[in-house]
């Protein structure tokens, strides 16, 4: 599976010799599974990508905590961090595939 995509950076760092690819690329659904807190991307030049929320299962985790012994002070500790991190956007994403590969 092979990707054309318009919107392509390429970048090279010089005091570490490394290349950097940024890409953007758009996947139909059938490409995308979900089982609600966990989402995978397939094949993406042969690796496997995931994605995880960290805002996903809250309801479910409180009462898991406080059975195991957490406060309701630490669980508002939690739920404001969450908050935080569930406004923050993913714009992109960058792989590295180590020295000597040849992709």
């Amino acid at each position: 599976m092979s990707f054309f995509t318009t919107d392509n950076t390429l970048s090279y760092d010089v005091e570490k010799d490394e290349i950097s690819l940024i890409t953007h690329i758009k996947y139909s659904n059938d490409l995308i599974n979900s089982n609600g807190r966990l989402t995978s991307i397939n094949d993406l030049y042969g690796s496997r990508i995931f994605f995880r929320l960290p805002f996903s299962a809250n309801a479910l985790l409180d009462g898991y905590l406080k059975g195991k012994g957490f406060t309701d002070e630490m669980l508002e500790i939690g739920k404001n961090k969450n908050t935080l991190m569930a406004q923050m956007k993913l714009s992109s994403v960058i792989l590295s595939f180590g020295k000597g590969q040849k992709n």
